[in-house]
């Protein structure tokens, strides 16, 4: 599992400073662990929602969420992908 944890964190990560990071060069990581859970969480100022791609559809998108996505279905949990919206400034 531990493997499993630092490949999603990475590719996370990875995606976040290869695509958001010109309109948002500051990201956050989060980490919380329960007794039977673990959540990864990474967000950026991005104003795009990044989409993870379909193997059987076809679609566009990042192998690296697909892969992220597919670790976090093997451990029985699900990966989520949300737009954070920020108050203007």
């Amino acid at each position: 599992m531990a493997h499993g944890l630092l490949l999603i964190v990475s590719e996370l990560v990875t995606n976040a400073v290869r695509h958001a990071a010109v309109l948002s060069p500051l990201l956050a990581v989060e980490i919380a662990v329960g007794p039977e859970w673990v959540r990864v969480s990474v967000e950026d100022d991005h104003p795009y929602r990044p989409t993870a791609l379909e193997a059987d559809h076809g679609q566009t998108g990042g192998r690296g969420l697909l892969l992220v996505r597919e670790i976090t279905r093997e451990a029985g949990g699900c990966a989520t992908s949300r737009t954070r919206r920020t108050a203007a400034r």
